[in-house]
């Protein structure tokens, strides 16, 4: 039996947006995967648009795009994507006026194409037709609640109770926090599209977190949908602030994207902090005050 992982995390180079809103706070759906999605309605067409962190731009579906017959931006730039493994692609850019998200924002925003819904075929009725990347979080000063599964605007009274764990944001747009790992300091990227905590494979086996097993069936599949063997460290102690947790730990080839993200940064990244561990630590993202709120 095969045990799944989804491994969405994107760095992609792009950001243009603009938006207004409607209403306060919008309720997430929630996959089975635990992904975290709303209702995007372009050009009369409603496609469902997960959440993630862990992407440094929003991207929308090739099947969409033909759907909604969109037109790529000329440019000369060559925008690219990096993925787990060796995994490095050249995308389309589409600038979409007036993304209306669930009566919540309408924005005007850049995407970027890719063939993503076939890495979530199953887990909804429709296709998935794109992710809303950090960009437009941090544009627009939304949090993400991630017990509650909810995006909305700030309100001073959320934080009673709370501890503030500074975000770092990377050159590329990514947010980063610092944390301890079995007793190792390190920084990871909160990453709203992955499941678990997981550590790059040369980094898990260079500074010995623990004795990284492979088992049988245990598989992740990137924002693609291609199929990778997902390595295992059974015991991580993990200490976020003032909170203390204990989680397996997953290991996947993260190389190409970290060389990205730690291409010109003093601190470097080895890995990501993905759903379930936000979840245990009632997590809050506020991108564009640069703090993570956890209890």
């Amino acid at each position: 039996m095969k045990k799944l992982f989804f491994l969405i995390f994107l760095v992609i180079f792009t950001s243009n947006i603009q938006a207004k809103f409607i209403t306060k706070v919008l309720v997430l759906q929630k996959l089975a995967s635990g992904h975290m999605v709303a209702d995007v309605k372009i050009k009369g067409i409603t496609s469902k648009f997960i959440i993630d962190t862990g992407s440094t731009s929003s991207v929308i579906d090739e099947a969409l795009v033909s759907k909604l017959a969109l037109k790529p931006v000329e440019s000369d730039t060559k925008v690219m994507g990096y993925a787990p493994g060796k995994v490095e692609y050249s995308m389309s850019q589409y600038e979409v006026h007036d993304v209306l998200v669930e009566g919540f924002l309408t924005t005007k925003v850049v995407f970027v194409e890719q063939n993503i819904a076939s890495a979530f075929a199953g887990l909804t009725e429709s296709p998935i037709g794109g992710i809303l990347g950090q960009e437009v979080l941090d544009a627009h000063g939304l949090l993400l609640d991630i017990k509650a599964n909810t995006l909305s605007l700030p309100d001073t009274d959320f934080i009673k109770g709370y501890t503030v764990v500074p975000i770092y944001i990377s050159e590329i747009g990514l947010p980063i926090i610092e944390l301890i790992i079995n007793k190792k300091s390190v920084h990871m990227i909160i990453d709203s599209g992955a499941s678990e905590v997981m550590l790059d494979q040369k980094v898990a086996t260079a500074e010995n977190f623990g004795v990284v097993t492979y088992p049988e069936g245990m598989v992740g599949y990137d924002e693609t949908g291609v199929e990778r063997q997902i390595g295992l460290i059974e015991k991580g102690h993990i200490l976020l602030g003032d909170k203390s947790m204990r989680r397996q730990l997953l290991v996947d080839d993260f190389s190409n994207i970290l060389n990205q993200v730690n291409a010109s940064r003093n601190i470097k990244v080895v890995g990501l902090i993905g759903l379930n561990a936000l979840t245990e630590l009632s997590a809050i993202i506020d991108i564009k005050n640069r703090k993570l709120y956890i209890k």
